[in-house]
Parts: C-alpha cells; structure tokens; sequence
C-alpha cells in the first residue's frame, strides 16, 4: 500500500453535450448512468476490477488507490487521508457471469468545505511521483459506481499537474491562488443503484480557474473522484477501464 499526498484542485463538469451521454440533473450537467456495459468487448481495458484483492491496480499499470481531501479542520472521511486503503468485498454487483465483483472502492465523508473529498488512483507510479501514461489508444473511460451525491471524474494530466504531482506546471506569479491542478474533468450523476457510467475523452473540460491547456491523453496521469465541498457523501466504485 502507498499513500499520496498531492494536492488536488478537481474539474467541474461542462456544458451539456447530448452527443456524449451528458444530461441535466442534480449537480448540474453531467454524464449519466446506464444498467450494464460489455466489459468482455475487444476495446476495453480493465484498469481496476479488484481481483488484487488490494489497493493496487491492475497489471501492466502500476498504481495504488488513495483517499484526497481538501484539508478543512473537523472534516471526516473513510478511508482517511494517508491512512490504509482496504477495497470492500460485499459490493452488490455482480459480473455479467453472475459471478461477484471482486471488490470495489468506497469512500464516505463530510464536512470539507474547500474543494471536498474523494478517492484517487495513479496510471503509472512506480515511485513518489506519477509518471504520464499514454492512453491515446482508447477513446475514454468506464466504470460501475452508486452512491450519493453526484462527485467529479477527473483526469490529470502532465500540463495540468503541478510537478510535486509529476507535472509541468509552474503557477503563475501573478495568480491570487495556484493555477495548476485545473484538471479535465465532468459530473458524475450517480444513483443509490450500481450502475455503468461511460465517459468519452472528449467529455471532459477544465473549470477554468488555471491556465489553459489542451487535452492530450497521451500524458495522463490517473484518475480522481470527488465529492463537491460542504456535501455529505457515500459512494462506490469498482470495474474502472478504458474503452
């Protein structure tokens, strides 16, 4: 198990693209759910569906599961900040073999009222210091979630990222707060059911409060899932891919 203590500024979602599965609900526009996907297809590629049986996911990609949080005095959260992560085993979904998911991430929180909480994961970590993976290959990603309320799936990347977080970026002198961290991201609109949320790269877009950069997948650097701040939550994931 490895923790991560970067500091992570997360994308809220963009305008609404009926094209890319977006629909208007709670939290705004986002990407909505649907009841199953086909994992067994030829262009998927399982990024983690837990059969490690720990925090890590699955090979050839080299990264550990963590908790993220914003840091406000009194917030709560399980699995904490810099504390063992420990994937669930009686998640309520099962494989399209009726079998049981092996395992899935769960993460419940409240009281931070900066940017939230959430859970992360790195592509290519095989030190302290993400390192880019190259994800050009695919034309988004996958995953089975439920949980409330709505959170944020982002992805950083190496122009996004501030370089104590294997990035490039250097904030500018100028700027009131850091403008790195500005990563590519859209809204989840989960539900208290399982379901499959497919999200296209070209889904995703940055807040707008750091410095503009375009989406390259060929730099990413993982994948983070965040609860807005001053919200209560409780969600699960697990069966993360790329498609």
């Amino acid at each position: 198990m490895r923790t991560s203590q970067r500091t992570l500024l997360l994308a809220i979602a963009p305008a609404a693209l009926a094209a890319c599965g977006f629909e208007e609900g709670k939290g705004g526009a986002g990407i909505a759910g649907q009841t199953s996907f086909d994992l067994s297809a030829a262009s998927v590629s399982m990024i983690c569906d837990f059969t490690n049986g720990d925090d890590s996911i699955n090979d050839p990609r080299v990264g550990y599961w963590y908790a993220v949080s914003d840091g406000t005095p009194g917030g709560t959260q399980q699995p904490p900040e810099n504390g063992d992560f420990v994937p669930e085993t009686s998640c309520g979904l099962s494989n399209a073999d009726g079998n049981p998911v092996p395992g899935c991430a769960h993460t419940t929180g409240h009281g931070w009222a900066d940017w939230g909480a959430g859970l992360a994961f790195d592509f290519n970590s095989p030190g302290d210091i993400a390192l880019a993976y190259d994800a050009s290959a695919y034309t988004g990603i996958v995953f089975a979630a439920r949980g409330r309320p709505p959170f944020k799936l982002a992805v950083p990347t190496v122009a996004t990222s501030a370089k104590e977080s294997g990035g490039t970026c250097v904030p500018t002198a100028y700027a009131a707060t850091s403008d790195c961290e500005d990563h590519f991201g859209v809204m989840i609109n989960v539900q208290p059911q399982w379901l499959y949320f497919v999200v296209p790269f070209a889904a995703l877009s940055q807040e707008g409060f750091g410095q503009r950069v375009s989406f390259d997948p060929k730099t990413s650097l993982g994948l983070q899932f965040t609860a807005d701040p001053n919200l209560d939550f409780d969600f699960y994931i697990t069966n993360v891919a790329f498609y």
